[in-house]
């Protein structure tokens, strides 16, 4: 069976975070997303922004303040 590659490596981007995420959410995520890019750049991995809006399993833990 062939498939197409469909995958990327996200990194969800703070800044498209609902108005309504808790600050604390909000720097949590901006420091991950520094750890991933320095660690995808340093192993020459490509990679792009996602959304990070809440629409999946993770809209509870950001609405609790946890980012």
């Amino acid at each position: 069976m062939l498939r197409p590659p469909n995958f990327i490596f996200g990194i969800y981007e703070g800044k498209t975070a609902s108005t309504t995420t808790p600050a604390t959410a909000k720097s949590g995520s901006n420091k991950m997303i520094t750890l991933f890019q320095d660690w995808f750049n340093r192993n020459q991995l490509p990679w792009d922004y996602t959304n990070f809006d809440g629409r999946s399993d993770y809209g509870s833990f950001l609405a609790a303040g946890i980012g």
